[in-house]
């Protein structure tokens, strides 16, 4: 006989089906008998899945990008201009290439260039000209006052580096932050695990008195109201019980956060994984208290973000000031026309000057 449940059609076996099915995002608890959990396992899943980690490096790779960033404001700039006048009393033509490299040796700037420049050209745009097969040129730029000491290319650069230490050193600090949450949660856990034993050693005890005081008050040995005095007890240690189990449950949810599956959902263990008992403490050699301070002074990563950011507003203000003084630049060329033409523009030009 088909059960009546299987007549109402497909719709309500999928919605059976669909009631079964656990919760999207809910992982269930992984059954693990035998093996207890251990604060090693929680750190590894701290560092391999959680979720601020993972954001706190993504952190890291967004500041190594911006470095990136600023490095590429030293990259070749080509720059071309061409122009033409085809009508007009003038018909003449100029073709202009650029390549300018910055580099970051005092803010020097190294060029080099090609000119073409053909047809009839004004007296007064001689330097347009060029024999018939171009000018190449090259010189460089070097700033005296504005833009020597720093400039905005190299203040970037120095401020995408202070990021990226900044950057990982938050990093750091959302780590130890982190691994220092899971092992709180995780202690918690356990600590909840063994009040609920010994709430259940209390009861058990509490159940077994009560057996010893029934046959004492049967034959007469104590009176009836001890046996009455132990029932309260027994609900009471009962309470308890039921109490120290939804401390457990929440802190097995607590500690889902913590501990986490392969696709970063939360996991809450189950009783069974809970340490039978605590561990001994291993031997610690602690430093002194002068020693433990200097040590936090040197490596804590709070210090480390913060001297970063001090370290890059002083960045700021340097090109700050450096922006107030005068452009003075010291620049230099050598230029050599090639081909036919007016023999006024074969000689090789070389010129300094300061502007």
């Amino acid at each position: 006989m088909i059960p009546r449940w299987c007549r109402a059609g497909p719709l309500a076996v999928l919605l059976l089906w669909l009631l079964a099915w656990p919760a999207p995002g809910v992982a269930q608890p992984r059954q693990d008998p035998g093996r207890p959990l251990t604060l090693e396992e929680v750190h590894d899943a701290v560092l391999a899945t959680h979720p601020a980690l993972e954001a706190a490096r993504r952190g890291v790779d967004g500041a190594e990008g911006e470095l990136l960033a600023a490095r590429g404001g030293f990259d070749p700039v080509l720059g071309v201009r061409s122009k033409w006048t085809p009508f007009g009393y003038y018909d003449y033509g100029v073709f202009d290439a650029r390549v300018e490299q910055p580099t970051p040796a005092w803010g020097l700037r190294v060029y080099g260039g090609y000119r073409l420049g053909w047809g009839n050209i004004a007296v007064y745009d001689g330097d347009l000209r060029t024999l018939s097969g171009g000018e190449v040129r090259g010189g460089l730029a070097l700033p005296l006052w504005r833009g020597g000491p720093i400039d905005g290319r190299r203040a970037r650069i120095r401020k995408a580096r202070l990021g990226k230490i900044e950057a990982a050193a938050a990093r750091d600090r959302e780590v130890l932050d982190t691994l220092l949450d899971g092992a709180l949660a995780y202690w918690k856990w356990v600590e909840a695990g063994q009040k609920l034993a010994v709430a259940r050693a209390l009861l058990d005890l509490a159940r077994t008195r009560q057996g010893w005081l029934k046959t004492q008050v049967s034959a007469g040995l104590v009176e009836p109201i001890r046996l009455v005095d132990n029932e309260r007890m027994v609900l009471e240690r009962r309470g308890r019980v039921v109490a120290a189990e939804r401390r457990l449950e929440q802190a097995a949810v607590a500690l889902s956060l913590y501990l986490r599956d392969h696709e970063q959902r939360p996991v809450a263990p189950g009783p069974d994984r809970l340490p039978p008992t605590l561990p001994e403490p291993d031997g610690l050699d602690l430093p002194s208290v002068e020693q433990a301070v200097q040590r936090a002074l040197e490596r804590h990563p709070e210090l480390v973000v913060q001297d970063a950011k001090v370290k890059a507003a002083k960045v700021d203000v340097r090109k700050a000031r450096n922006d107030r003084a005068p452009t003075v630049d010291l620049q230099t060329f050598v230029a050599k026309d090639f081909g036919r033409g007016t023999p006024d523009l074969r000689p090789k030009s070389l010129a300094t000057k300061v502007c």
